[in-house]
Protein backbone atom coordinates (compact mmCIF):
# COMPACT_ATOMS: atom_id res chain seq x y z
CA UNK A 1 0.00 0.00 0.00
CA UNK A 2 1.21 3.27 -1.01
CA UNK A 3 1.88 6.02 1.85
CA UNK A 4 -0.99 8.47 1.53
CA UNK A 5 -3.85 6.42 0.64
CA UNK A 6 -6.69 5.41 2.68
CA UNK A 7 -6.79 2.07 4.29
CA UNK A 8 -9.96 0.14 3.33
CA UNK A 9 -12.33 -0.55 6.39
CA UNK A 10 -13.50 -4.39 5.53
CA UNK A 11 -17.23 -5.42 7.11
CA UNK A 12 -17.27 -6.84 10.26
CA UNK A 13 -18.25 -10.72 10.90
CA UNK A 14 -21.75 -9.68 11.95
CA UNK A 15 -22.90 -7.47 8.78
CA UNK A 16 -21.40 -10.16 6.17
CA UNK A 17 -23.79 -12.64 8.10
CA UNK A 18 -26.74 -10.19 7.34
CA UNK A 19 -26.21 -9.22 3.82
CA UNK A 20 -25.46 -12.95 3.57
CA UNK A 21 -29.05 -14.16 4.79
CA UNK A 22 -30.96 -11.24 2.96
CA UNK A 23 -29.16 -12.77 -0.20
CA UNK A 24 -30.70 -16.19 0.84
CA UNK A 25 -33.77 -14.91 1.90
CA UNK A 26 -34.50 -13.47 -1.90
CA UNK A 27 -33.47 -16.27 -3.46
CA UNK A 28 -35.97 -18.27 -1.11
CA UNK A 29 -38.88 -16.53 -2.18
CA UNK A 30 -37.94 -16.27 -6.14
CA UNK A 31 -37.57 -20.33 -6.04
CA UNK A 32 -41.30 -20.11 -4.41
CA UNK A 33 -42.59 -17.52 -6.98
CA UNK A 34 -41.58 -20.01 -9.87
CA UNK A 35 -43.12 -23.31 -8.15
CA UNK A 36 -46.61 -21.81 -7.60
CA UNK A 37 -47.17 -19.96 -10.91
CA UNK A 38 -47.73 -23.60 -12.99
CA UNK A 39 -49.56 -24.95 -10.35
CA UNK A 40 -51.92 -21.99 -9.68
CA UNK A 41 -52.29 -22.37 -14.06
CA UNK A 42 -52.72 -25.99 -13.95
CA UNK A 43 -55.28 -25.90 -11.28
CA UNK A 44 -57.37 -23.24 -13.69
CA UNK A 45 -57.10 -25.76 -16.63
CA UNK A 46 -56.87 -28.93 -15.41
CA UNK A 47 -59.07 -31.51 -13.44
CA UNK A 48 -58.23 -31.99 -9.81
CA UNK A 49 -57.51 -35.71 -10.09
CA UNK A 50 -58.05 -36.39 -6.58
CA UNK A 51 -61.51 -34.79 -6.71
CA UNK A 52 -63.54 -34.92 -9.72
CA UNK A 53 -66.62 -34.24 -7.92
CA UNK A 54 -65.91 -31.28 -6.06
CA UNK A 55 -64.20 -29.99 -9.19
CA UNK A 56 -67.12 -30.81 -11.54
CA UNK A 57 -70.00 -29.05 -9.14
CA UNK A 58 -67.51 -25.96 -9.05
CA UNK A 59 -67.53 -25.72 -12.78
CA UNK A 60 -71.45 -26.31 -12.98
CA UNK A 61 -72.06 -23.43 -10.69
CA UNK A 62 -69.61 -21.00 -11.96
CA UNK A 63 -71.32 -21.45 -15.42
CA UNK A 64 -74.60 -20.71 -14.11
CA UNK A 65 -75.99 -17.76 -14.78
CA UNK A 66 -76.47 -15.36 -12.18
CA UNK A 67 -79.78 -14.96 -10.73
CA UNK A 68 -82.18 -11.48 -12.33
CA UNK A 69 -83.09 -9.28 -10.15
CA UNK A 70 -87.01 -8.85 -9.44
CA UNK A 71 -88.21 -6.02 -10.28
CA UNK A 72 -90.15 -3.76 -7.76
CA UNK A 73 -93.57 -4.27 -9.55
CA UNK A 74 -92.73 -8.55 -9.42
CA UNK A 75 -92.17 -8.47 -5.57
CA UNK A 76 -93.95 -11.56 -4.25
CA UNK A 77 -96.38 -9.87 -1.92
CA UNK A 78 -96.04 -9.98 1.61
CA UNK A 79 -99.36 -12.22 3.08
CA UNK A 80 -99.18 -11.46 6.60
CA UNK A 81 -100.12 -14.00 8.85
CA UNK A 82 -102.72 -13.68 11.86
CA UNK A 83 -102.38 -16.08 14.92
CA UNK A 84 -105.86 -16.68 16.61
CA UNK A 85 -105.64 -16.58 20.33
CA UNK A 86 -107.49 -19.76 21.47
CA UNK A 87 -110.68 -18.43 23.40
CA UNK A 88 -110.55 -19.93 27.02
CA UNK A 89 -113.50 -21.77 27.81
CA UNK A 90 -113.60 -20.72 31.23
CA UNK A 91 -113.44 -17.14 30.47
CA UNK A 92 -116.48 -17.45 27.29
CA UNK A 93 -118.69 -19.21 29.42
CA UNK A 94 -118.29 -15.90 31.80
CA UNK A 95 -121.75 -14.82 32.02
CA UNK A 96 -122.05 -10.85 30.74
CA UNK A 97 -122.68 -8.16 33.41
CA UNK A 98 -125.48 -6.49 32.53
CA UNK A 99 -125.19 -2.58 31.49
CA UNK A 100 -127.13 -1.07 34.51
CA UNK A 101 -128.01 2.60 33.71
CA UNK A 102 -126.53 5.35 35.93
CA UNK A 103 -129.61 6.97 38.09
CA UNK A 104 -126.54 8.73 41.14
CA UNK A 105 -124.01 10.95 40.03
CA UNK A 106 -121.12 12.03 41.86
CA UNK A 107 -118.62 14.41 40.77
CA UNK A 108 -115.30 15.03 42.42
CA UNK A 109 -113.35 18.15 42.39
CA UNK A 110 -109.59 18.48 43.37
CA UNK A 111 -106.13 18.86 42.26
CA UNK A 112 -103.95 15.46 41.47
CA UNK A 113 -104.93 13.81 44.73
CA UNK A 114 -108.73 14.55 43.92
CA UNK A 115 -108.27 12.77 40.64
CA UNK A 116 -106.80 9.50 42.28
CA UNK A 117 -109.93 9.54 44.30
CA UNK A 118 -112.25 9.92 41.55
CA UNK A 119 -110.84 6.25 39.88
CA UNK A 120 -110.57 4.69 43.31
CA UNK A 121 -114.46 5.56 43.81
CA UNK A 122 -115.26 4.38 40.20
CA UNK A 123 -112.81 0.91 41.00
CA UNK A 124 -114.57 0.78 44.55
CA UNK A 125 -118.05 1.10 43.17
CA UNK A 126 -117.99 -0.84 40.25
CA UNK A 127 -119.24 -3.96 41.14
CA UNK A 128 -121.85 -3.41 44.26
CA UNK A 129 -123.16 0.17 42.74
CA UNK A 130 -123.34 0.13 39.11
CA UNK A 131 -125.51 2.65 39.15
CA UNK A 132 -123.86 5.60 40.62
CA UNK A 133 -121.50 6.95 37.72
CA UNK A 134 -118.47 9.04 39.09
CA UNK A 135 -117.47 12.03 37.26
CA UNK A 136 -113.97 12.92 37.71
CA UNK A 137 -114.02 17.01 37.29
CA UNK A 138 -110.54 17.80 39.13
CA UNK A 139 -107.85 19.06 37.43
CA UNK A 140 -103.85 18.34 38.12
CA UNK A 141 -101.20 21.04 39.53
CA UNK A 142 -104.55 23.00 40.50
CA UNK A 143 -105.94 24.24 43.63
CA UNK A 144 -107.47 27.30 45.51
CA UNK A 145 -104.52 30.02 45.53
CA UNK A 146 -103.54 30.19 42.00
CA UNK A 147 -106.95 31.89 40.34
CA UNK A 148 -105.00 33.16 37.37
CA UNK A 149 -104.05 29.41 36.59
CA UNK A 150 -107.19 27.94 37.08
CA UNK A 151 -110.14 29.30 38.68
CA UNK A 152 -112.05 27.00 40.74
CA UNK A 153 -114.86 29.47 42.09
CA UNK A 154 -115.77 30.38 38.24
CA UNK A 155 -115.52 26.46 37.57
CA UNK A 156 -118.13 25.68 40.06
CA UNK A 157 -120.79 28.20 38.73
CA UNK A 158 -120.40 26.90 35.40
CA UNK A 159 -120.82 23.33 36.84
CA UNK A 160 -124.13 24.29 38.45
CA UNK A 161 -125.04 26.02 35.63
CA UNK A 162 -124.52 23.73 33.20
CA UNK A 163 -127.75 21.72 33.73
CA UNK A 164 -125.82 18.95 34.30
CA UNK A 165 -127.35 16.29 37.17
CA UNK A 166 -125.46 16.17 40.22
CA UNK A 167 -126.13 14.22 43.77
CA UNK A 168 -123.02 14.35 45.69
CA UNK A 169 -120.01 16.65 45.23
CA UNK A 170 -116.23 15.39 46.62
CA UNK A 171 -113.88 17.71 47.31
CA UNK A 172 -110.13 17.52 47.74
CA UNK A 173 -107.18 20.17 46.97
CA UNK A 174 -104.64 21.68 49.09
CA UNK A 175 -101.26 20.20 47.82
CA UNK A 176 -99.96 22.59 45.21
CA UNK A 177 -101.85 25.49 47.97
CA UNK A 178 -98.45 26.40 49.76
CA UNK A 179 -97.98 29.36 47.51
CA UNK A 180 -98.36 33.39 48.08
CA UNK A 181 -101.71 35.08 47.72
CA UNK A 182 -102.11 38.31 45.80
CA UNK A 183 -104.46 40.86 47.97
CA UNK A 184 -107.15 42.69 46.01
CA UNK A 185 -104.33 45.96 46.66
CA UNK A 186 -101.92 44.24 45.11
CA UNK A 187 -100.24 42.65 48.38
CA UNK A 188 -98.57 39.59 48.30
CA UNK A 189 -99.62 37.07 51.52
CA UNK A 190 -97.10 34.75 52.72
CA UNK A 191 -98.52 31.17 53.03
CA UNK A 192 -100.47 30.52 56.02
CA UNK A 193 -100.07 34.42 57.37
CA UNK A 194 -103.22 35.59 59.46
CA UNK A 195 -104.34 37.37 55.97
CA UNK A 196 -103.63 34.33 53.99
CA UNK A 197 -106.15 32.17 55.67
CA UNK A 198 -108.65 34.74 55.92
CA UNK A 199 -108.72 34.49 51.83
CA UNK A 200 -108.57 31.22 51.90
CA UNK A 201 -110.87 30.23 54.45
CA UNK A 202 -113.31 32.59 52.14
CA UNK A 203 -112.86 30.62 49.26
CA UNK A 204 -113.71 27.55 50.88
CA UNK A 205 -116.71 28.70 51.93
CA UNK A 206 -117.65 30.01 48.76
CA UNK A 207 -116.76 27.14 46.36
CA UNK A 208 -118.87 24.79 48.98
CA UNK A 209 -121.70 27.98 49.08
CA UNK A 210 -122.23 27.01 45.18
CA UNK A 211 -123.30 23.85 45.35
CA UNK A 212 -125.40 23.86 49.26
CA UNK A 213 -127.37 26.69 47.56
CA UNK A 214 -128.63 23.98 44.76
CA UNK A 215 -129.25 21.61 47.97
CA UNK A 216 -126.46 19.53 46.89
CA UNK A 217 -124.42 17.43 49.26
CA UNK A 218 -120.61 17.73 49.88
CA UNK A 219 -118.16 15.84 51.00
CA UNK A 220 -114.52 17.44 51.78
CA UNK A 221 -111.73 15.40 51.90
CA UNK A 222 -108.51 16.22 54.18
CA UNK A 223 -105.27 15.45 52.93
CA UNK A 224 -103.34 12.70 53.99
CA UNK A 225 -100.15 12.48 55.87
CA UNK A 226 -97.04 13.29 53.78
CA UNK A 227 -93.48 12.12 54.06
CA UNK A 228 -91.25 15.25 54.30
CA UNK A 229 -91.86 16.85 57.83
CA UNK A 230 -92.21 20.81 56.80
CA UNK A 231 -94.68 19.71 54.26
CA UNK A 232 -96.42 17.47 56.33
CA UNK A 233 -96.81 20.25 59.09
CA UNK A 234 -97.97 22.90 56.68
CA UNK A 235 -100.67 20.23 55.19
CA UNK A 236 -101.87 19.69 58.38
CA UNK A 237 -102.52 23.49 59.10
CA UNK A 238 -104.41 23.69 55.77
CA UNK A 239 -106.82 20.36 57.20
CA UNK A 240 -107.40 22.73 59.95
CA UNK A 241 -108.90 25.39 57.43
CA UNK A 242 -110.57 23.00 55.51
CA UNK A 243 -112.52 21.20 58.89
CA UNK A 244 -114.00 25.19 60.21
CA UNK A 245 -114.57 26.99 56.63
CA UNK A 246 -115.88 23.62 55.24
CA UNK A 247 -118.36 22.74 57.77
CA UNK A 248 -119.07 26.27 58.28
CA UNK A 249 -121.22 26.57 54.63
CA UNK A 250 -122.69 23.02 55.31
CA UNK A 251 -120.30 20.18 54.07
CA UNK A 252 -118.82 17.31 55.68
CA UNK A 253 -115.76 16.88 56.66
CA UNK A 254 -113.78 13.66 56.59
CA UNK A 255 -110.12 13.39 58.00
CA UNK A 256 -108.13 10.26 56.60
CA UNK A 257 -104.49 12.02 58.25
CA UNK A 258 -104.29 9.32 60.42
CA UNK A 259 -105.54 6.65 58.42
CA UNK A 260 -102.57 6.56 56.51
CA UNK A 261 -99.82 6.85 58.96
CA UNK A 262 -98.63 3.87 61.10
CA UNK A 263 -99.39 3.31 64.71
CA UNK A 264 -96.73 5.71 65.98
CA UNK A 265 -98.37 8.48 63.99
CA UNK A 266 -95.46 8.93 61.56
CA UNK A 267 -95.66 8.53 57.83
CA UNK A 268 -95.54 5.18 56.75
CA UNK A 269 -95.60 4.52 52.33
CA UNK A 270 -96.83 0.77 53.27
CA UNK A 271 -100.26 -0.49 54.94
CA UNK A 272 -103.20 -2.47 55.38
CA UNK A 273 -105.04 -2.39 52.12
CA UNK A 274 -108.99 -2.47 52.06
CA UNK A 275 -108.58 -6.02 52.02
CA UNK A 276 -106.46 -6.01 55.06
CA UNK A 277 -103.59 -7.15 53.18
CA UNK A 278 -100.07 -5.30 53.49
CA UNK A 279 -99.30 -3.49 50.29
CA UNK A 280 -97.84 -0.06 49.29
CA UNK A 281 -100.30 2.40 49.45
CA UNK A 282 -98.62 5.26 48.75
CA UNK A 283 -95.85 6.54 46.07
CA UNK A 284 -92.07 7.35 45.91
CA UNK A 285 -92.59 11.24 45.82
CA UNK A 286 -94.37 10.47 49.39
CA UNK A 287 -97.55 12.91 48.17
CA UNK A 288 -99.65 10.93 45.91
CA UNK A 289 -101.08 7.42 46.20
CA UNK A 290 -101.15 4.10 44.29
CA UNK A 291 -103.84 2.52 43.17
CA UNK A 292 -104.81 0.41 46.59
CA UNK A 293 -104.04 3.76 47.96
CA UNK A 294 -106.54 5.23 45.83
CA UNK A 295 -109.11 2.60 46.58
CA UNK A 296 -108.32 2.88 50.44
CA UNK A 297 -108.65 6.73 50.20
CA UNK A 298 -112.15 6.10 48.66
CA UNK A 299 -113.09 3.55 50.98
CA UNK A 300 -113.83 5.87 53.81
CA UNK A 301 -115.72 8.11 51.43
CA UNK A 302 -118.50 5.64 49.96
CA UNK A 303 -120.27 4.81 53.39
CA UNK A 304 -122.37 8.58 52.96
CA UNK A 305 -122.39 7.55 48.78
CA UNK A 306 -123.61 4.23 49.37
CA UNK A 307 -126.20 5.48 51.80
CA UNK A 308 -127.27 8.61 49.36
CA UNK A 309 -127.57 6.33 46.44
CA UNK A 310 -129.05 3.50 48.07
CA UNK A 311 -129.25 -0.31 46.26
CA UNK A 312 -128.97 -0.81 42.69
CA UNK A 313 -132.07 -1.25 41.11
CA UNK A 314 -133.24 -4.45 40.48
CA UNK A 315 -132.41 -5.99 37.00
CA UNK A 316 -134.90 -7.91 34.95
CA UNK A 317 -134.03 -11.45 34.89
CA UNK A 318 -135.39 -13.25 31.57
CA UNK A 319 -138.07 -15.99 31.98
CA UNK A 320 -136.55 -19.46 30.82
CA UNK A 321 -136.92 -21.57 28.17
CA UNK A 322 -139.81 -23.65 27.84
CA UNK A 323 -138.82 -27.16 27.01
CA UNK A 324 -141.18 -30.20 25.88
CA UNK A 325 -141.48 -32.46 28.63
CA UNK A 326 -139.27 -35.80 27.55
CA UNK A 327 -141.14 -39.15 28.06
CA UNK A 328 -140.11 -40.68 31.78
CA UNK A 329 -137.51 -43.02 31.66
CA UNK A 330 -138.83 -46.07 32.29
CA UNK A 331 -137.58 -48.06 35.71
CA UNK A 332 -137.86 -51.41 35.77
CA UNK A 333 -138.12 -51.89 39.17
CA UNK A 334 -141.70 -50.14 39.55
CA UNK A 335 -142.85 -52.66 36.99
CA UNK A 336 -144.03 -56.15 36.75
CA UNK A 337 -142.62 -58.50 33.93
CA UNK A 338 -145.97 -57.68 32.04
CA UNK A 339 -146.01 -54.11 31.67
CA UNK A 340 -142.01 -54.01 31.16
CA UNK A 341 -142.12 -56.49 28.28
CA UNK A 342 -145.10 -54.42 26.89
CA UNK A 343 -143.24 -51.18 27.01
CA UNK A 344 -140.35 -53.07 24.95
CA UNK A 345 -141.80 -54.36 22.50
CA UNK A 346 -144.23 -50.71 22.26
CA UNK A 347 -140.93 -48.63 21.46
CA UNK A 348 -139.71 -51.13 19.23
CA UNK A 349 -142.77 -51.26 17.11
CA UNK A 350 -142.17 -47.31 17.03
CA UNK A 351 -138.44 -47.84 15.97
CA UNK A 352 -139.91 -49.96 12.87
CA UNK A 353 -142.32 -48.13 11.93
CA UNK A 354 -140.21 -45.15 11.72
CA UNK A 355 -137.60 -47.41 10.21
CA UNK A 356 -140.48 -48.29 7.52
CA UNK A 357 -141.17 -44.93 6.58
CA UNK A 358 -137.71 -43.84 6.00
CA UNK A 359 -136.85 -46.95 3.80
CA UNK A 360 -140.40 -47.18 1.92
CA UNK A 361 -140.44 -50.73 3.06
CA UNK A 362 -143.04 -52.75 4.40
CA UNK A 363 -142.05 -54.74 7.57
CA UNK A 364 -143.53 -57.57 9.38
CA UNK A 365 -145.68 -56.47 12.37
CA UNK A 366 -144.20 -58.06 16.26
CA UNK A 367 -147.15 -60.11 17.52
CA UNK A 368 -149.27 -59.04 19.85
CA UNK A 369 -149.62 -58.29 23.81
CA UNK A 370 -147.86 -60.74 25.73
CA UNK A 371 -149.16 -61.92 29.30
CA UNK A 372 -146.69 -63.21 31.68
CA UNK A 373 -147.88 -64.34 35.67
CA UNK A 374 -147.25 -61.52 37.61
CA UNK A 375 -144.65 -62.37 40.35
CA UNK A 376 -146.54 -61.59 43.81
CA UNK A 377 -144.24 -59.05 46.28
CA UNK A 378 -144.36 -61.24 49.10
CA UNK A 379 -144.15 -64.86 49.78
CA UNK A 380 -146.40 -66.13 52.43
CA UNK A 381 -145.99 -64.72 56.38
CA UNK A 382 -144.43 -67.46 58.90
CA UNK A 383 -144.04 -66.12 62.38
CA UNK A 384 -140.54 -66.51 63.82
CA UNK A 385 -141.43 -66.96 67.25
CA UNK A 386 -144.33 -69.82 66.72
CA UNK A 387 -143.07 -73.33 67.66
CA UNK A 388 -141.59 -75.40 65.21
CA UNK A 389 -144.78 -78.07 64.19
CA UNK A 390 -145.52 -79.98 60.72
CA UNK A 391 -149.65 -79.46 59.73
CA UNK A 392 -152.20 -81.68 61.74
CA UNK A 393 -149.60 -81.76 64.72
CA UNK A 394 -148.42 -85.52 63.69
CA UNK A 395 -144.57 -84.29 64.14
CA UNK A 396 -143.59 -81.88 66.37
CA UNK A 397 -139.77 -80.97 67.79
CA UNK A 398 -140.03 -82.53 70.77
CA UNK A 399 -141.35 -79.22 73.39
CA UNK A 400 -144.17 -79.45 75.21
CA UNK A 401 -147.06 -77.60 73.68
CA UNK A 402 -147.47 -74.52 74.97
CA UNK A 403 -144.72 -75.02 76.80
CA UNK A 404 -141.91 -73.41 75.24
CA UNK A 405 -143.21 -70.26 73.20
CA UNK A 406 -143.09 -66.49 74.29
CA UNK A 407 -146.47 -66.29 75.56
CA UNK A 408 -146.31 -69.02 77.90
CA UNK A 409 -142.38 -67.60 78.79
CA UNK A 410 -144.18 -64.60 79.88
CA UNK A 411 -147.38 -65.39 81.59
CA UNK A 412 -145.05 -67.40 83.47
CA UNK A 413 -142.58 -64.82 84.67
CA UNK A 414 -144.86 -61.76 84.77
CA UNK A 415 -148.04 -63.47 85.80
CA UNK A 416 -147.55 -66.35 87.89
CA UNK A 417 -144.01 -64.61 89.21
CA UNK A 418 -142.41 -68.18 89.22
CA UNK A 419 -138.81 -68.66 87.70
CA UNK A 420 -138.21 -69.55 84.58
CA UNK A 421 -136.60 -73.57 84.70
CA UNK A 422 -132.72 -74.06 84.78
CA UNK A 423 -131.03 -76.65 82.26
CA UNK A 424 -129.47 -78.93 83.77
CA UNK A 425 -125.64 -77.77 84.04
CA UNK A 426 -126.09 -74.08 83.36
CA UNK A 427 -124.93 -72.05 85.93
CA UNK A 428 -128.33 -71.53 87.14
CA UNK A 429 -128.87 -75.25 88.09
CA UNK A 430 -128.74 -75.68 91.77
CA UNK A 431 -130.39 -79.09 91.66
CA UNK A 432 -128.57 -81.36 94.31
CA UNK A 433 -127.16 -83.89 93.73
CA UNK A 434 -125.97 -82.74 89.98
CA UNK A 435 -127.39 -84.24 87.53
Amino acid sequence: MRRGEATPVRPSARLRGARRARIVATAAALLALSWLAPDRARAENDVDIRYPHLERMLRERAARPAPRARAPDEARPRVETVRRTPTSPSLSAQPERPVVEPSFFVAVLGDSLGVMLADGLRESLAIDRPHVAVQRKARESSGLVREDFYDWQKAARDLVAGGERLDYVLMLFGTNDRQQIRDADGTTLEPLSPRWREIYGQRIESLVATFRARNIPVIWVGLPIMRQERYAADMSKLNELFRAHAEKAGAHFIDVWDRFADEAGQFDASGPDVNGQQTRLRAADGIHLTRAGAVKLAHFVEGDIVRAAGAPPALATPAPERKEAEPAPIDPFQLDATALVEATLRREQEAREAASRFAGLALPDLPGPVFLPTKPAAGPVAPLTAPTAAPGGVLATGRSPGGGDAASLLARALVEGRPQDAKPGRADDFAWPRR
